[in-house]
């Protein structure tokens, strides 16, 4: 049987924060190989669920077109958009974006004249607590 003693944890902390400051404990987060490796399985989930969402709908506009500039547009290359990129702070810590790059994201998410509101980033948002950073 293990026990858990509140009291002496809280007290080890105490000493912990006499030895090593805010700063110091951040530096070593950064540095850590486990927390890179759960902010890339984080943001992986993430895009995966944006993706499965937008898949799941239904897509009444979807065809193959060309466009008046030559570029033929075919139904999922708004979800083929939808990419992770990793940014290292100025603090050393690793922060994953997760993006679509698709020209019609904004009609999309937002809708315009003729076309609804689908909402894909704001769901997943939703999903994810809605927080539109996941650093580490």
């Amino acid at each position: 049987m293990v026990s858990f003693n509140p009291l002496s944890v809280a007290e080890k902390a105490m000493q912990a924060s006499e030895i090593f400051t805010v700063d110091d404990i951040e530096r070593a987060m950064g540095a850590s190989e486990i927390v890179k490796a759960a902010l890339i399985r984080k943001a992986n989930e993430v895009q995966k669920y944006w993706v499965d969402y937008w898949n799941d709908l239904g897509h009444p506009y979807a065809r193959v077109h060309t466009l008046k500039s030559g570029y033929v547009e075919h139904p999922g290359d708004y979800a083929k958009s939808i990419r992770i990129s990793y940014i290292r702070r100025a603090n050393g810590f690793l922060k994953a974006r997760i993006k679509t790059t698709d020209y019609k994201a904004h009609w999309i998410e937002y809708g315009c004249e003729h076309m609804p509101e689908f909402a894909p980033r704001q769901a997943t948002l939703d999903h994810f607590g809605g927080e539109t950073t996941v650093s580490a």
